[in-house]
């Protein structure tokens, strides 16, 4: 048991940051559909291949996705890692953040 927790633990932080960068790319994508013609003329700052490369970005995310759930040892992220996010969802909704965020904006 002891020799296993250090590759679960990176295991479970590797699905922190394949959510994280999951989430900021299909962020990104969604920005730059809503833009206009004009609009991203404008932008100062652009992605080289846009969005071919945003999409090999996201496939690269499921294929190491893919591997964690087909070796064992990891596996153990593919559990804990939506559970969290679930219980984060569950915390912030049941505290009243989400309205309190909504209240603020307005």
């Amino acid at each position: 048991m002891p020799e296993k927790v250090f590759v679960w633990v990176t295991s479970i932080s590797t699905f922190g940051a394949i959510w994280t960068w999951g989430v900021i790319l299909i962020a990104h994508i969604k920005f730059r559909r809503s833009l206009t013609a004009a609009q991203r003329e404008q932008l100062e700052f652009r992605m080289p291949l846009f969005p071919y490369a945003s999409w090999i970005a996201l496939a690269f995310l499921v294929l190491v996705v893919g591997l964690m759930a087909y070796l064992l040892d990891t596996r153990v992220a593919l559990f804990v890692g939506p559970a969290w996010l679930v219980l984060l969802m569950l915390l912030y909704q049941g505290l009243g953040l989400g309205k309190r965020a909504v209240a603020a904006a307005t």
